[in-house]
């Protein structure tokens, strides 16, 4: 049996300079295959104690309740004005909720939320026991190792403590568990499955419209701009929480200019995520929410303008760019 450490430090691994592991040895490709990344770049928060579930009631756009039902939920934390300032998604654990979100962001995370947590009795600790994966077309595989297969939004513990979690409505699945648990899982995937890393996680997240607050992106988007509300990370009947008016009113009474889209186009290197994103009159027409080179092509997510039809630039020149399809419908907008 491989353990973790093994997948991590083999001879193909190719970290980046901060240590997380990009891949196997090859990056991505347009088409791998059934897909199981180490998602290195991810971090689990522990939110735990008697006062968690009003607290981050107040403090994300998702509704806790649905959580301690058992599902699996995108949120942001924002700002006084609507934005996000970190995401997240948000499973039930057993004494508490495991938020998932980009490890170079926990930092920032934890402060912006610990600053309300005053008296309550809630605790924000990194949990350093346990990894992520992300597989692609394998709700078959996983049976075949005796491991549930959760319906879509919905999440599941085993036993033995391994978390799988389906975050929408595609094949892929979560898996939250400590590093040898989740190394067995890898180990008994069918050959036919490639095993990568972060950026094959990031590319199946990009492919499912699974839009996150990237480093570079902090405080830019409004949940409803990375469609959080057709996702379930939004809820609009759950009361008060911060930007919560400015939420309301953008879809109660506003309307919404743009909205998150995957794109692609020919490219030797991917924008960081904020990247501007603008026509030939240097007009901003929407950013970069996260991108990741698949073979010759960038795939992008992007907020970008619903209107917009014509050239797309960023300061290292025109994208060639075309609209992919999501995994689930946009309200027309015009």
């Amino acid at each position: 049996m491989t353990n973790w450490q093994q997948y991590r430090d083999s001879d193909r691994a190719v970290h980046a300079q901060d240590g997380t592991l990009l891949h196997l040895g090859s990056g991505p490709a347009p088409d791998d295959g059934p897909l199981a990344a180490i998602c290195d770049d991810l971090a689990v928060i522990h939110a735990h104690g008697a006062d968690t579930p009003d607290f981050l009631q107040g403090q994300i756009t998702a509704d806790v309740k649905d959580v301690d039902a058992g599902a699996t939920q995108p949120a942001m934390h924002l700002n006084l004005k609507g934005r996000g300032v970190v995401s997240m998604r948000v499973l039930p654990a057993e004494d508490g909720y495991r938020l998932l979100l980009d490890r170079h962001l926990v930092e920032a995370a934890q402060k912006a939320l610990g600053k309300f947590i005053l008296r309550s009795k809630v605790s924000l600790d990194q949990d350093s026991d346990r990894v992520i994966l992300r597989l692609s077309d394998a709700g078959k595989a996983l049976e075949s190792m005796g491991l549930p297969r959760p319906d879509a939004g919905q999440a599941v513990t085993t036993e033995n403590g391994v978390q799988l979690a389906r975050p929408g409505q595609t094949e892929q699945y979560l898996v939250i568990a400590a590093p040898d648990a989740a190394a067995a899982v890898l180990d008994g995937l069918p050959e036919r499955f490639t095993v990568g890393g972060a950026l094959h996680g990031r590319l199946l997240a990009i492919r499912a419209g699974d839009g996150q607050v990237r480093p570079g992106g902090e405080e830019r988007f409004m949940p409803q701009e990375l469609n959080y509300d057709l996702l379930g990370g939004i809820s609009f009947k759950k009361g008060c929480y911060v930007g919560q008016e400015v939420v309301a009113r953008m879809h109660f009474r506003g309307h919404l200019k743009q909205r998150m889209r995957t794109l692609s186009w020919p490219a030797d290197g991917a924008p960081e995520p904020g990247t501007a994103l603008r026509d030939d009159q240097g007009r901003g027409r929407g950013e970069v929410v996260d991108a990741v080179i698949a073979g010759d092509r960038c795939e992008a997510l992007a907020v970008l303008r619903h209107t917009h039809q014509g050239a797309l630039f960023t300061d290292a020149g025109e994208l060639d760019w075309r609209r992919e399809n999501l995994p689930y419908e946009l309200p027309d907008e015009g």
